[in-house]
């Protein structure tokens, strides 16, 4: 039962990280009558998560404690092995680090007045994606077989869970990314070509007026030659910016019927 509300909280269509994190939290204390839940990814050496009472209240813990987790949890993952911590249970973990974790794990307990914990990693194929962690207080009963084993097989239902959370939210940053990139180039093209067109129209302007002299043919040789080459880089700014206001979704073009047979010399003249 634990594992179908799981699967059912932590994959609806684009989930988010956090969704995940934050949507696991009610079953897993409701389907293992847990006192609360920790909920680590791991990214980079880094990561993100969620430490929650039974009733949703953050639970602060220890820098340390979550650094000897983040190292463990890879060796759990590889092993596919239950860690349950409680009093008179023996953990069977050696080396690694596990004395200083069991160690502070114990101190953790006993500061937030809880009896045991039961951890587990997450993961997808050989990847370590995060753990996994639930507590109970003193009087309650202990973790049973049946108990660590669907904990283990969570494990895998939310490491993929993970997996395609975490592919989606590099998607969705890489989208992002893109319409940063693309909403850049629109401004840079129209502020280059305002900014463009001011000196273009001076260059026009005093060109216009040298037309009206009288020019010796060497001039005049030259005269043309600057004229043609304004105005094609007049026609590029004007193409800077239509392409400017075409890129604009903010500024939609308004649809015009075209007569082809205008446009067709146009672009036969082009190409020839």
């Amino acid at each position: 039962t634990a594992r179908r509300l799981i699967r059912a909280a932590s994959m609806p269509a684009h989930a988010s990280l956090e969704a995940v994190l934050l949507s696991t939290h009610r079953p897993l204390v409701e389907g293992f009558s847990a006192a609360g839940s920790w909920l680590q990814v791991i990214e980079d050496g880094a990561g993100r998560g969620y430490a929650q009472a039974r009733d949703g209240e953050p639970v602060v813990l220890s820098e340390r404690m979550v650094r000897l987790a983040h190292g463990l949890a890879p060796r759990l993952w590889r092993e596919q092995r239950v860690l349950v911590i409680a009093d008179g249970v023996e953990p069977g973990l050696q080396g690694d680090g596990a004395g200083q974790l069991l160690a502070e794990a114990r101190r953790q307990l006993a500061e937030l007045e809880l009896g045991s914990a039961l951890a587990v990693a997450l993961g997808a194929g050989t990847d370590c994606l995060g753990f996994l962690v639930l507590t109970r207080h003193a009087d309650a009963p202990p973790w049973s077989p049946v108990e660590t084993t669907s904990a283990l097989q969570i494990g895998h239902d939310l490491g993929a869970a993970l997996m395609t959370a975490r592919a989606l939210e590099r998607e969705r940053n890489l989208v992002s990314e893109l319409q940063q990139l693309d909403d850049y180039r629109s401004q840079l093209i129209a502020t280059l070509s305002h900014e463009l067109r001011t000196p273009l129209t001076v260059i026009s302007g005093n060109l216009e007026l040298l037309g009206d002299l009288e020019l010796e043919d060497l001039a005049d040789r030259y005269h043309q030659a600057m004229t043609r080459g304004t105005t094609r880089m007049q026609k590029v700014v004007d193409d800077l910016l239509l392409l400017a206001r075409v890129s604009d979704p903010r500024h939609p073009l308004a649809r015009t019927p075209v007569d082809l047979r205008d446009v067709l010399p146009e672009a036969a003249g082009l190409i020839g």
